[in-house]
């Protein structure tokens, strides 16, 4: 059946009832007339009813006249861009992330296996998967930090003073990292964490808390998750062996800078008697590694760092934008 209307109007207004009367051709078995009622109301608000008085028969085709309103089409089509867009940058984001046969959590001597990334400096035999030290279990997961010095990076590129939540380390690991080391499936299992920036009584600015998936400690989680010795006399100096962590190759090979305790200095420094360390950490690799807490340091903008022989407080910083300063990258995970 094909039902033709002709209607030779713009959108007026129009108080009262018009009634365009029109001919449909093969609406029924008989031919017949049937009305078109339009009010004003309606016509304002760009809606048309077709009543057709056989209660049996249906519309195959409306002619070649088209019923779209111009605010309709703009609705639609804003519509299918943010849908477009969106299907964009979902494929632009799996295109990013490693494609590999998947490393899924297992626990291997005490440490959580989990994820790969370039480590031996070798970049022709592919990458290594990641082993990490656990540090608590809570509502968030399972809680990480990389055993080893995983890459170096500035805290922020530019040198600007900001905080964790404006800063390009940051956006590094939320971005670049977590699309090399963890596949899909992988990356499935890290949950998005509150990010709290202001725990430690220093920071006086309003940091605020951050969503990330991976992090780097603070100086309070620091504190709070390694066993440590305040150094005699500096009330803001402190000490742990465990945070003696050694880079791989790879991140050597990017300009880190490392070093390692001499017998000589330990037992000048008394190491022993000050920070309780053991003669274990001797000529042990160590290199220093950000924090996410801003530091007091003055009077260029820091941010706070555990040097290469585990001491660390609020003044132990670097500049932001220094690039020879390692990453120990922190996450919860479902495990």
């Amino acid at each position: 059946m094909k039902l033709k209307i002709h209607i030779f109007m713009n959108k007026i207004k129009i108080l009262g009832l018009i009634v365009i009367t029109f001919t449909i051709g093969g609406c029924s078995k008989n031919e017949s007339d049937t009305s078109l009622s339009i009010s004003s109301d309606t016509l304002l608000n760009n809606e048309i009813n077709i009543e057709c008085s056989e209660n049996n028969d249906s519309i195959d085709n409306i002619g070649n006249e088209d019923f779209n309103i111009d605010s309709d089409e703009t609705d639609v089509n804003n519509t299918n861009s943010i849908i477009q867009d969106e299907e964009q940058n979902n494929k632009e984001d799996e295109e990013n992330i490693v494609q590999r046969e998947d490393v899924l959590p297992y626990e291997n001597e005490g440490f959580i296996v989990f994820g790969a990334y370039e480590q031996d400096g070798d970049l022709t035999n592919g990458t290594e998967p990641i082993e990490w030290e656990i540090l608590d279990l809570n509502d968030n997961g399972t809680l990480l930090i990389s055993r080893y010095i995983l890459d170096v990076q500035p805290y922020d590129d530019e040198g600007d003073d900001v905080g964790w939540e404006e800063c390009s380390l940051r956006k590094w690991l939320n971005d670049d990292f977590i699309n090399l080391a963890f596949t899909r499936n992988e990356q499935d299992l890290i949950n998005v964490t509150t990010v709290v920036n202001s725990d430690d009584p220093w920071v006086l600015c309003n940091r605020r808390a951050t969503q990330d998936k991976v992090f780097c400690l603070s100086l309070f989680e620091i504190k709070k998750y390694y066993d440590y010795k305040i150094a005699p006399n500096k009330c803001i100096y402190y000490a742990s062996q465990k945070l003696i962590v050694s880079p791989t190759f790879y991140t050597i090979d990017q300009g880190f800078y490392h070093r390692s305790l001499s017998s000589e200095e330990y037992y000048e420094y008394d190491y022993t008697s000050r920070y309780s360390y053991t003669t274990d950490c001797i000529e042990k690799e160590g290199g220093e590694w950000w924090l996410r807490t801003p530091s007091r340091g003055v009077p260029f903008p820091m941010a706070c760092i555990i040097h290469t022989d585990g001491t660390f407080g609020e003044d132990t910083d670097r500049v932001l934008d220094d690039e020879e300063i390692g990453v120990r990258p922190a996450m919860y995970i479902e495990y």
